[in-house]
């Protein structure tokens, strides 16, 4: 028991001065500020056997100690959007969706993808269309309309602002060229198809697709939440129908 106790006091001490080194030079501000870091260090420390058990890689600190990565990564992109010089907007702006395995390039006016924001704004006041909403805004806005070539989306705003209703939007109305990477044509709006998801747990999207069933844009429509497990629906069934009620015998008349 006294050799089992020191060899699991050696491994967290081992473990500790890794992730401590870690934490000291290679975390940052936004790491320190969106991360769940001591909970992180704590766990590997404490729990370090149960790693190995799970062959997850025991000394490697860049795993443990990044627990919801996705949020500092946000936070860091935003402020260095901010504080450089974003790339130029033009005339028109190119966009696709980097989720959802869609292979759709859409060619937009930039004026147009701006009014429309600002219009379902006023239609949704308390709706978002993302954590870098304004940054899109303020990019388009100052938009150089001599620049007749498309401009690229910039990736940080393509994955923080979700764009993908507008769009349907504006592909309906038809104030978007669309184009199949896999077809390599352009369609318009009239061949397209919508192919919303049938009503599964979790978040149900609708699906814009070319005549060959290519994926070309998704937005989500609702979420349903999923049922507990072992919950028994219980189905309403229909009463059966009492027997008619016996004929009132009529009174002769005087």
């Amino acid at each position: 028991m006294k050799t089992v106790l020191i060899i699991y006091a050696a491994g967290s001490c081992l473990v500790a001065l890794r992730h401590a080194w870690h934490m000291r030079f290679k975390l940052d501000r936004y790491d320190w500020a969106h991360s769940r870091v001591w909970q992180s260090f704590l766990s590997a420390v404490f729990l370090w056997p149960i790693r190995i058990l799970f062959i997850t890689p025991l000394l490697e600190s860049s795993e443990a100690l990044h627990w919801g990565d996705w949020l500092p990564r946000h936070h860091r992109d935003m402020d260095r959007f901010r504080s450089t010089t974003p790339p130029p907007c033009g005339r028109f702006i190119r966009y696709r969706q980097i989720d959802q395995e869609c292979c759709g390039d859409f060619i937009l006016k930039s004026a147009d993808v701006e009014m429309e924001c600002r219009e379902l704004k006023k239609e949704q006041p308390h709706s978002s269309l993302g954590i870098m909403e304004k940054d899109l805004l303020a990019w388009l806005h100052q938009r150089n309309e001599a620049l007749a070539e498309a401009s690229d989306l910039p990736p940080v705003l393509c994955e923080n602002v979700n764009l993908p209703s507008i769009l349907y939007r504006l592909i309906r109305s038809g104030r978007a060229k669309v184009w199949c990477g896999k077809c390599g044509e352009v369609f318009p709006a009239s061949q397209l198809t919508s192919k919303p998801d049938p009503g599964h747990p979790g978040t149900n999207y609708d699906r814009l697709c070319c005549p060959q069933n290519h994926q070309l844009l998704a937005f989500a429509l609702r979420y349903i939440e999923p049922i507990p497990h072992g919950t028994r629906i219980k189905r309403q069934t229909r009463p059966p129908n009492p027997d008619p009620p016996p004929p009132t015998p009529s009174t002769p008349s005087p």
